[in-house]
């Protein structure tokens, strides 16, 4: 490497030392590093301002096979599966309809009752509710109970009107009530179902109760599977609707029609 003076003038000049500039004369394709560019940056932190970082066509593809192929192994989720739940009491006639027209209003669901997750609870954690993801209801077991108690009472006929809040019909009495419980006990030796109901029965033009109940039972569950609970499900809502029918039938005669307009 040759170092020379600007303009070839000595450093130095009547004894006075004048400033130089030093150039660096160097092979072609061999920079200085002043001179060389700056490295490959690997990052975008590290990256010069302005200059946003790519990824290379290479590592985007090798980057989508990777995604393609976790998406490819991941586990399917089971699908779900609802279930009915249709309960019939054997409850037959005890005598003639009363002469008078009962309204039968939607159960109300208590916490996660109003809808169609079927709920289960512990042995170690009995304050704890809790949901199956993938067992559910048809629909709410609040409706289906309130169908089914319709049915019982037209095939029983405590009434000689049974009817429902669609139907706007006109009503002597009003039958209202609330699914309290309505759960799996899955760790139970043995395994079961329970379930609460109340039930009120109100006279439409005064609003004055004339009967408040609650019907409890639980029922014991046949098998392992989800099928067998079902099936207890079902026993136990029909039995306690049939109580609940039989219930009215021994008030049977008692109920009148209003004076209605």
């Amino acid at each position: 490497m040759v170092q020379m003076t600007r303009g070839g003038r000595s450093p130095e000049r009547d004894g006075v030392s004048t400033p130089s500039r030093t150039f660096s004369l160097a092979p072609p394709g061999d920079r200085s590093p002043a001179q060389r560019p700056p490295p490959e940056v690997p990052n975008r932190a590290n990256a010069p301002p302005g200059r946003k970082q790519r990824p290379e066509p290479a590592a985007l593809l090798a980057l989508i096979a990777l995604m393609l192929t976790a998406c490819g192994s991941a586990p399917a989720l089971p699908p779900d599966r609802f279930y009915r739940l249709e309960p019939v009491p054997q409850v037959g006639p005890a005598g003639p309809p009363a002469a008078a027209a009962l309204l039968v209003n939607d159960l109300a669901g208590r916490n996660f009752l109003g809808g169609n997750r079927i709920v289960f609870r512990t042995r170690e954690e009995p304050l704890a509710t809790q949901r199956y993801e993938a067992l559910l209801w048809e629909e709410p077991p609040t409706q289906s109970l309130a169908k089914a108690l319709v049915s019982a009472l037209r095939a029983a006929q405590v009434f000689q009107f049974v009817v429902v809040a669609a139907e706007r019909a006109g009503s002597d009495y009003l039958l209202s009530g609330e699914l309290q419980r309505f759960e799996h006990r899955p760790t139970d030796q043995p395994p079961r179902v329970v379930a609460t109901l109340h039930l009120t029965l109100v006279q439409a033009d005064n609003r004055r109760t004339l009967a408040s109940r609650d019907y409890s039972g639980e029922e014991l569950v046949d098998g392992a599977t989800p099928d067998a609970m079902v099936a207890a499900f079902t026993r136990l809502s029909a039995r306690l609707i049939g109580e609940a029918v039989r219930d009215l039938q021994t008030h049977q005669r008692q109920f009148k029609a209003s004076a209605r307009p």
